[in-house]
């Protein structure tokens, strides 16, 4: 489950640089506006399914963790639940916002589609999606990496 979630925030980091290319793509006119709503559509659910993906795997594997060190009375406690509680802290904001301004500019850009107004609050919220998103990303890999080290602590004191 560790590694399918890096491997799905690699692939959302590609899906966002996909679609700022074919924003570029479609400035200079390469590509269709009908092909860059398809592309922004299909990245922000992919983007959106990996932030709710890691959200809910802190979840779930910061209560299996704390669950197995209070059962097997595990020395340094205290620290550690500091620390799982940390992986929370670190991710669920961020996520939760990366995951508002994915919204926020996917409805601006069909409100800018449609009514031919508002271009610039679409592109102002694009980018700013684009790099909170890409933060977000790396954030939620690197407390990964300090998840899967901790389990493995974990997991080696148990055994």
């Amino acid at each position: 489950m560790t590694r399918a979630l890096g491997v799905l925030i690699v692939l959302a980091s590609f899906a966002l640089i996909a679609v700022m290319a074919g924003t570029v793509f479609l400035h200079f006119g390469k590509i269709s506006v009908d092909r860059h709503i398809v592309l922004s559509l299909i990245s922000v659910l992919f983007c959106t399914f990996v932030h709710l993906m890691m959200i809910f795997y802190l979840l779930g594997i910061g209560n299996q963790m704390k669950r197995a060190i209070v059962q097997d009375d595990l020395p340094k406690k205290e620290e550690r639940f500091i620390r799982i509680s940390s992986f929370r802290k670190k991710v669920i904001p961020a996520a939760s916002l990366s995951v508002l301004l994915l919204m926020l500019t996917l409805f601006s850009g069909g409100h800018s589609d449609a009514a031919q107004q508002a271009l610039w609050l679409h592109t102002s919220l694009a980018i700013a999606a684009f790099a909170v998103n890409f933060a977000t990303l790396w954030r939620e890999f690197s407390t990964l990496s300090d998840c899967i080290e901790l389990m493995w602590e974990i997991e080696e004191e148990i055994s």
